[in-house]
C-alpha cells in the first residue's frame, strides 16, 4: 500500500475538494439547491495539507511528520519580498475588479473592507499554506524519490 501513497494522496485530495466544490458550483449557477456552509468550503481548500498529514502519519511515521513540518519554516527569501507579494496580490485584485467593471459596464463593488482584510490576512495565507504543504511538501517530495525534479513537477 505504501507503494501507492502518491496515488492515494491525489485521489483523496480531489475527492474531498470536489465533493464540496462541485455542489457549490452547481448551486451557484442554479443547477442545484444544495446549501454548503462557507466554513465547509474553506475547510475543503485545506484538504491537500490535511490529507498529507494523515498519510504521512499512517505510512511514514512521526519522524517524517516532523520533516514535513520542518520544510514549512525554511525561509528562502527576505521578509520584504513577502510584503511586496501581499501588496501586489491586493493591487491585482483591485485592478481586476476595475477592468471587469470597465469591460462589462457593471459596477461590481468589493466586499466591505473588513472582509477584504480578513481574506488577505487570514484566509489566503492559511489556505495557500495547506495547499503547499500537501502538493509541494508531501507529493512533490515523494515523487522526487523516484523521478527527476522535472518529471516530478
Amino acid at each position: 500500500m505504501k507503494k501507492y501513497v502518491a496515488f492515494i494522496f491525489v485521489i483523496l485530495t480531489y475527492f474531498l475538494t470536489w465533493s464540496i466544490e462541485i455542489p457549490t458550483a452547481l448551486t451557484k449557477h442554479a443547477y442545484a439547491a444544495i446549501h454548503i456552509s462557507k466554513g465547509l468550503q474553506t475547510i475543503c481548500t485545506l484538504s491537500p495539507g490535511i490529507v498529507a498529514i494523515i498519510l504521512t502519519a499512517i505510512y511514514f511515521g512521526k519522524n517524517c511528520l516532523k520533516s514535513l513540518f520542518k520544510g514549512i519554516v525554511k525561509w528562502r527569501v527576505k521578509f520584504k519580498w513577502y510584503i511586496i507579494i501581499i501588496i501586489v496580490g491586493i493591487a491585482s485584485c483591485a485592478v481586476s475588479i476595475l477592468i471587469f467593471n470597465w469591460i462589462t459596464g457593471q459596477n461590481i463593488k468589493p466586499d466591505p473592507p473588513y472582509n477584504f482584510v480578513f481574506y488577505f490576512i487570514l484566509i489566503l495565507p492559511l489556505s495557500a499554506f495547506w495547499e503547499e504543504l500537501g502538493w509541494r511538501g508531501f507529493l512533490l517530495t515523494l515523487l522526487q524519490t523516484k523521478y527527476t525534479p522535472i518529471k516530478s513537477s
